[in-house]
């Protein structure tokens, strides 16, 4: 306490000291010493702090400017950058006067101008619209599985005519095939519309990155915002860890600015957990689609064993045309495996990467290539580490 008492003495006594040097009052910082917030916004912060100088308040063509080292040449600055005829002056430490700039910024000592709560409330904008982006991708991928489900049925739909034409002929027949034959293809077609956009997704996902938070003393940026949000985390600010470690001792203002950072990471946090739900979704479309390739292939070779038996144990077999579309249903077949397999297993690979945490509260992680039973469970805990 004896120490605090003498630095605050010797603090008295240097302002005192400059008031008397420069001829002008002097002034310490407190929160209630602010500058005019329309005028603020209008000027380059970090030039009047370079130039050592604050304006507190302009009325009547008169400025009152707190500075550390007043003197004509300043004055002259003044008049020329606010467009006044009298500058007063008030004298105050050049640290008193980082504080001043710091929080008419809205920022606690020390942190950069990106950590004030409207640049951060900016950050937490764009995080929202990753969200909703993500949200987005996942209905497309939910659309294009619902898709892929009227593929196979239309190609089985399709099957079934084409087994029917072979076997029965035309004929009275023709009232079930024709049908068929018809709900197939559009079946195809309505499902290849709702899968095609989100098939363009897959190497549009950005990936899951967590740029890792310090508990408050570092800041979360965003950069090239207006086309594609980059964010990228500064290094742990000097002294922030402790400032934060004396929570009690802050004032309300302070404690509102760490609370705002605390809300940011909690944003990027969200993101990124939404960030994996849309991969997880992914994986599950191209399990999906795998399932597709599958039931297209063995389409494909159904198709080809009716032809291959029709050729050997039928004179009518309806010619190579048969056997030429059986051999292409096959082919698509197969590239539809290797596509869906193109989408799976990257998705797997990231789903077993999944963090892994304890607490309270646990979930199972779908693993859509086991039974349910099977899934294993993770749990997530309410703790502060």
């Amino acid at each position: 306490m004896k120490e605090e008492m003498t630095a605050g003495l010797e603090k008295l006594q240097a302002l005192r000291g400059l008031s008397e040097r420069y001829g002008c009052p002097f002034v310490e910082y407190q929160e209630s010493v602010t500058g005019p917030q329309f005028l603020l916004w209008k000027l380059d912060m970090a030039r009047l702090r370079a130039e050592g100088w604050f304006p507190r308040e302009v009325r009547d063509d008169r400025a009152t400017v707190i500075a550390t080292e007043p003197g004509p040449a300043l004055a002259e600055v003044v008049r020329d950058t606010l467009g006044v005829a009298e500058v007063e002056f008030q004298v105050t430490l050049p640290h008193d006067l980082v504080r001043i700039f710091e929080h008419n910024q809205d920022l606690n000592p020390g942190f950069p101008a990106t950590a004030g709560r409207t640049p951060l409330a900016k950050v937490r904008t764009y995080l929202a619209g990753q969200r909703s982006l993500f949200a987005h991708y996942r209905t497309l991928l939910a659309k294009s599985r619902t898709g892929l489900a009227f593929i196979r049925t239309g190609l089985a739909f399709i099957t079934i005519a084409l087994l029917f034409l072979r076997l029965a002929g035309a004929g009275y027949y023709v009232l079930l095939e024709a049908p068929l034959l018809i709900s197939g293809i559009i079946m195809v077609y309505d499902g290849l519309k709702w899968y095609l956009p989100a098939r363009a997704l897959y190497s549009a996902l950005p990936p899951c990155v967590d740029t890792g938070a310090t508990g408050g003393t570092s800041v979360l940026e965003v950069y090239n915002e207006f086309n594609a949000p980059e964010f990228i985390r500064t290094g742990v600010v000097p002294g922030a860890a402790g400032l934060r470690a004396g929570w009690t001792s802050l004032s309300p203002v302070m404690r509102r600015r760490f609370l705002a950072g605390d809300r940011t990471d909690l944003a990027e946090e969200r993101t990124v957990l939404s960030c994996f739900r849309t991969r997880m979704a992914k994986a599950r479309t191209g399990l999906a689609f795998t399932r597709t390739g599958f039931a297209f292939i063995s389409t494909g070779l159904g198709l080809f064993l009716i032809g291959v038996a029709f050729l050997f144990f039928f004179k009518d077999t309806g010619g190579i045309g048969w056997n030429v579309f059986s051999y292409c249903m096959m082919t698509a077949g197969l590239i539809l495996i290797a596509d869906g397999f193109v989408w799976s297993v990257p998705a797997e690979r990231i789903r077993s990467q999944f963090p892994y945490c304890f607490g309270d509260m646990e979930i199972k992680i779908p693993d859509y290539g086991t039974p349910v039973r099977f899934w294993k469970k993770v749990v997530f805990s309410s703790d502060e580490s």
